[in-house]
């Protein structure tokens, strides 16, 4: 999944992966689900230190039922934009 939001006043733009966020996943992403695919079965994906949201937005086409964690109000925030269906 690589949902887009648009700004209202620049027409640009905004994608999970863009956020800037120290201990950012995007780069693992790829290295994360292929060990999950070998070690890992199920329908439901928990990303307890979900972050920027990233590892769960690859998750969302893989799983029946995401759940997502993190400290952040703000992040939830944007969980709920990208995530809410």
């Amino acid at each position: 999944m690589n949902k887009l939001i648009e700004t209202k006043k620049t027409n640009e733009t905004i994608s999970l992966q863009s956020r800037r966020y120290i201990g950012n996943k995007y780069k693992l992403s790829e290295w994360i689900f292929s060990v999950i695919d070998k070690e890992c079965s199920g329908e439901v994906f928990a990303d307890i230190f979900a972050g920027t949201g990233v590892v769960s937005a690859e998750a969302n086409g893989r799983y029946k039922k995401i759940i997502l964690n993190d400290f952040l109000y703000s992040n939830y925030t944007i969980y709920q934009a990208f995530f809410n269906k």
